[in-house]
Parts: C-alpha cells; sequence; structure tokens
C-alpha cells in the first residue's frame, strides 16, 4: 500500500520539543511568536496566528471577517468538511459552488450566480497543493463588497500569478496536520496584511483576553475583552518544532511530488504495477535519483472523483435540507 504522506522528523524536532518541556512555559509565547514570524516572512504576508487547528483558523477568520447568524458564505462543493463547517460554526450557511473539473478548486465563473443579498464572504479551498484562481476571485468579491477566507490547508508554498498563497486573500488557513507539507502534528494558523483583524484574532484565540500570554513572562497581565469566544491556542512545543521545520520548508516543497495521490518509490519495487488503474511514469528527484512515480490513470482516477463528488453532493443535500 502507498501511504499518502511519510513524516520528515526525527533527533532535531525531538531536541526541540524536549527544551520546551523543560523550559516551562508550554503556551502562547516568544517561540510562537518567532514561528508567527516566520510563516509571515515567508508567504509575504503582515501577520500571521496561530491556532490549534485549520478548522480553528477559518472559524475565527470568518468571525474577524464579519460573518455571523443569517449569514452566506460561498464555498465549493468539493473539499473536506471542515470547510464548510467553519461557515456553520460563524452561524452562516454554506452556499455550494461547483468546481473545475481541472483543478479541483471553486470555478470563479460560477461564484457570481452563487451571491445574494445575504452573502458576505468566500470560501475558496486551494486544494492539494494547487492555489485557486485568488487574483479572479479577488476581482469578483471586491465588486459585491465580499470577504475572501482562503481554506489552504494543504497548500503551504503554492504559488499563485508570482505571489504565495496566503499574501493575497483577506484571510488565509493553513493546517499543520500531521498529513500537511509543514507539521506539528496538530494546528493551524491565519495570515493576513490587516492590523486591526490580526490583533481581533489574537484575541479571539485566547478567550478574548486584551494581551497576550506572551507577555505574562515579563510581569504584565491579561484584561478580559467583553467578548465571548473559546481559547484556541496552540502549544508551545509544537511551534518550537515548526520553526525549525519552517527553515525547511523550501527543501520540503522542493522534494515533494505534487501530483495528487502519488509516490515516488524505487525503480526496483514493481508493486504498483500490479495495483489496477495505476500506471508508471520515469521520474528523477531533486536528488538526481531515479525513480518511478505512480500515479493513477485517467479512467480510473475520473471515477474516483465522481464517486467521491456524489457523496458530498447527498452529504451536501441533506445538509442544506437541515439549516
Amino acid at each position: 500500500m502507498i501511504p499518502i504522506t511519510r513524516l520528515s522528523v526525527g533527533q532535531e524536532e525531538a531536541k526541540a520539543a524536549a527544551e520546551t518541556v523543560m523550559s516551562g512555559w508550554l503556551t502562547v509565547g516568544k517561540r510562537c511568536e518567532s514561528f508567527e514570524q516566520a510563516i509571515a516572512r515567508y508567504v509575504g504576508a503582515e501577520h500571521a496566528v496561530t491556532v490549534n487547528s485549520c478548522t480553528t483558523a477559518l472559524h475565527l477568520a470568518l468571525v474577524a471577517a464579519g460573518v455571523k447568524q443569517g449569514d452566506e458564505v460561498i464555498c465549493p462543493s468539493f473539499s473536506f468538511i471542515a470547510s464548510a463547517n467553519a461557515i456553520l460554526y460563524a452561524g452562516a450557511r454554506p452556499r455550494f459552488v461547483d468546481i473545475d473539473p481541472r483543478t479541483y478548486n471553486i470555478d470563479p465563473g460560477l461564484i457570481e450566480a452563487a451571491i445574494t443579498e445575504k452573502t458576505r464572504a468566500v470560501v475558496p479551498v486551494s486544494q492539494i497543493g494547487l492555489g485557486a484562481d485568488i487574483p479572479a476571485i479577488r476581482e469578483i468579491a471586491k465588486r459585491h463588497n465580499l470577504k475572501v477566507v482562503e481554506d489552504a490547508a494543504p497548500s503551504m508554498g503554492a504559488v499563485v500569478a508570482g505571489k504565495f498563497i496566503g499574501s493575497m486573500s483577506d484571510f488565509t488557513c493553513f493546517s499543520f496536520d500531521a498529513r500537511k507539507i509543514l507539521t506539528t502534528g496538530e494546528g493551524g494558523v491565519i495570515t493576513t496584511n490587516d492590523t486591526s483583524a490580526a490583533t481581533r484574532l489574537r484575541q479571539l484565540r485566547a478567550h478574548a483576553a486584551s494581551t497576550s500570554t506572551a507577555d505574562e513572562p515579563e510581569g504584565r497581565t491579561t484584561h478580559p475583552h467583553p467578548a465571548r469566544r473559546v481559547g484556541l491556542c496552540r502549544t508551545v512545543y509544537r511551534a518550537r518544532c515548526a520553526r525549525r521545520e519552517s527553515r525547511l520548508l523550501p527543501r520540503l516543497l522542493q522534494s515533494t511530488t505534487t501530483a495528487l495521490v502519488t509516490r515516488r518509490i524505487a525503480a526496483d519495487q514493481p508493486r504498483a504495477r500490479q495495483q489496477p488503474g495505476w500506471e508508471e511514469q520515469l521520474v528523477v528527484g531533486p536528488d538526481r535519483a531515479p525513480g518511478v512515480r505512480t500515479v493513477l490513470t485517467g479512467v480510473a482516477y475520473a471515477a474516483q472523483l465522481r464517486r467521491s463528488a456524489e457523496t458530498l453532493r447527498v452529504r451536501h443535500g441533506r445538509l442544506s435540507r437541515t439549516l
């Protein structure tokens, strides 16, 4: 069986986690701030705010975008369920738009037909490392005064129109799940160029406190904000490991095969050619080593996508009837 992903962690990550545990400071602090700054610099955004998952990132970004009870938010009909769930968490209703079959991302040409007087935001999903057409989506959003809250969970390092995903949308949310390019085991981050929104996001993740726990070791105290929001911080030992991995991100991206459901295997391992629906392609990796990339063929892949899409349509149909 070909695994979806394989972790690239070792002694250096273990040492980084141990150092944080021994420091006695396990919640948001200077190490989290350092990691956030590294992510912001990498994608070209003004701010990055870490939280405990990409689902949380989407939820808080929608709240910061002004989405509220009774609003509608446009999202693709083909995505992980968290994209729609986050909209529900914010009290809004997801309005599904079909995808472009060439990219598996939301089709910008279908968005305007789904906009109503209740629409407040668009949640494009940058699937499987392939960035959505954010410039086109932003143009539509600008015409209709909508916010763009991008779900880029698996797409750290993706580039669209010469810019990194994470630098263009009003809010972009990434995942650090164990299956993602950059992992902390669990976790997520929101990038934005809006300073006031970043400030609010930091408050919302910490029970609406007006100062960060990062300031507490220096003798400062937190001042609660009159707002109700659960605390959604991340632990520092994860950020410590992630800080190290963020330095390796360009190399990780270079050495990662970006085709969906593909994995390069050694040329002397014939197991893939015994699996129906798969074909082999000769490739040369970044390390110049020859190998074989196993790829699901067009007919079998199309059938798999149709089954997935039909499952999503059924689920979304049931969801819509219950809202």
